[in-house]
C-alpha cells in the first residue's frame, strides 16, 4: 500500500511540475476516448476482459507463496 500511494505521489507531482507531460497524457486519454468509442460495443467487452484478466491474475499471484 505504502509503495502505490508514493508512486501516485512522484506521479502526481511530475504531472504538476510538467505542463508538457500533462498535455501529453490529456491528449492521449482523449485520443484513447475516441478510439473506444470508435469501435464501440466490441471495445467495450475487449476492456472488460483485460479488466478481468488482469485482476483474476493479481488474485491468484497474491495467494501464491512466495
Amino acid at each position: 500500500m505504502a509503495r502505490f500511494l508514493g508512486i501516485c505521489g512522484f506521479t502526481g507531482g511530475f504531472l504538476l511540475i510538467s505542463p508538457q507531460l500533462r498535455q501529453a497524457l490529456i491528449d492521449r486519454a482523449f485520443e484513447s476516448v475516441a478510439l473506444l468509442h470508435q469501435y464501440s460495443p466490441f471495445s467495450y467487452g475487449v476492456l472488460a476482459l483485460v479488466a478481468f484478466g488482469g485482476v483474476s491474475l493479481a488474485v491468484m499471484s497474491g495467494s501464491k507463496p512466495r
